[in-house]
């Protein structure tokens, strides 16, 4: 008997069903992640595309935001989003000081969120480029 090795494809994988897109992901090892993908979603077809390590992140958030797939609900962790409702988050009861102004100074900029299934986002490397944290 002849053994063969798992094909281990690095790169951005898409889950559909009824052939619309209903997640995006990226791994090292795109065929083992979609195997543990059928116990918690539901999709009747997969595409893997290669893509070289580097560019994984920019690839995945960029088909995130064109596809808006519906299991995709958040950008991936450790990603460089923040999403609006940090701004308006509450300490002691409180709202979170200078919100007001720091959204004035984000519109006022022109940079506009990102809209990911109804919840915003601002990257994080925008708001360091204007001084808001």
């Amino acid at each position: 008997m002849e053994r063969k090795k798992a094909e281990r494809t690095r790169g951005i994988y898409y889950l559909f069903k009824n052939g619309e897109i209903v997640y995006v992901g990226q791994s090292v090892f795109c065929e083992k992640r979609i195997i543990a993908h059928f116990y918690n979603k539901d999709f009747d077809e997969y595409e893997i595309k290669k893509v070289e390590k580097k560019c994984l992140d920019k690839v995945e958030i960029k088909a995130i935001i064109k596809y808006q797939p519906k299991y995709n609900k958040t950008f991936p962790k450790n990603k460089k989003f923040i999403p609006l409702k940090a701004f308006l988050k509450e300490k002691n009861g409180k709202k979170a000081y200078g919100v007001k102004k720091r959204l004035a100074k984000i519109y006022s900029e022109g940079i506009k969120p990102i809209n990911l299934n109804g919840m915003l986002y601002y990257e994080k490397e925008e708001l360091e480029r204007i001084n808001i944290n």
